[in-house]
């Protein structure tokens, strides 16, 4: 009797081990097929994410590629260069995230912040014109009538304007200077004509601009007389206009994007 009770007693202990075995196993099936489905899970969101954004890159390659092309065809096309700049910047800024330099603008303001500080605003005038930045220099600021040789106290006033505009990459730009006159012939032993006149007023402000640091690679001067007058030196009568005859005898400094001049280098 007392075996039977210690045989239910050991069948009721296997049972009862079998069947935590059971449910261990079936509690570690459970986990195990929890902890696939969640990776499965997590894999698919993973993929779904990444084939979402992918369509980003092949978009910012057709942008730039497009940025790329208009640049290109506004470089070869006669257009305002600080309205370009703006617009490159609004462009890059808004599609590629990123600040574009604008040396124009920036460097019209610093020619400005000179003449102010020189109090120089009625003989130097700063603008921008559709090619890039124009200097004006009023000639009776600079030059005895008749004469070539700049006034002393004008000389440190352009080697300032040339420093300032040798803070540019001047590999993309180029200076051009120019000299103009009124329709008064010249009498002088020096001169025989105002082209001779108006191109050694160039070339003395060129030098000034040498002396400045700029390279002389990117300097022109050239001389137009009285070819190119910004006002009409006489009237309908052939009586001259002094107040416009002043306006005309003036020196040109343009700065401009060297889009139709090739840089030569001597080889030596």
């Amino acid at each position: 009797m007392a075996f039977f009770n210690l045989r239910d007693k050991s069948s009721n202990s296997y049972s009862s081990s079998s069947h935590s075995h059971l449910y261990n196993k079936k509690e570690f099936h459970e986990s195990s097929l929890s902890e696939r489905r969640s990776y499965i899970e997590s894999k698919r969101v993973t993929e779904e994410v990444e084939e979402g954004e992918s369509w980003m890159l092949t978009y910012s390659d057709m942008v730039t590629l497009l940025l790329t092309f208009f640049i290109l065809l506004y470089s070869m096309s006669d257009i305002n260069q600080q309205k370009f700049e703006e617009l490159k910047s609004a462009i890059s800024g808004e599609i590629l995230k990123k600040e574009v330099e604008k040396p124009f603008e920036e460097i019209t303001k610093e020619l400005k912040s000179i003449v102010e500080q020189r109090h120089l605003e009625n003989a130097v005038f700063i603008d921008s014109d559709p090619l890039g930045v124009q200097i004006e220099l009023a000639s009776s600021s600079l030059y005895e009538s008749g004469s070539a040789a700049i006034k002393l106290d004008m000389s440190p006033v352009v080697q300032q304007l040339g420093a300032a505009i040798n803070t540019l990459d001047l590999s993309q730009f180029l200076i051009e200077v120019e000299g103009h006159t009124d329709d008064i012939p010249i009498k002088s032993p020096k001169y025989e004509s105002n082209w001779e006149l108006s191109s050694h007023r160039a070339t003395n402000v060129v030098k000034l601009l040498i002396e400045s640091g700029i390279p002389i690679e990117k300097l022109k001067a050239s001389g137009f007389a009285d070819s190119r007058p910004v006002a009409l030196n006489r009237d309908i009568n052939g009586v001259s206009i002094p107040e416009n005859q002043e306006k005309n005898r003036r020196v040109m400094i343009y700065v401009r994007r060297n889009t139709e001049f090739i840089d030569h280098k001597v080889s030596k």
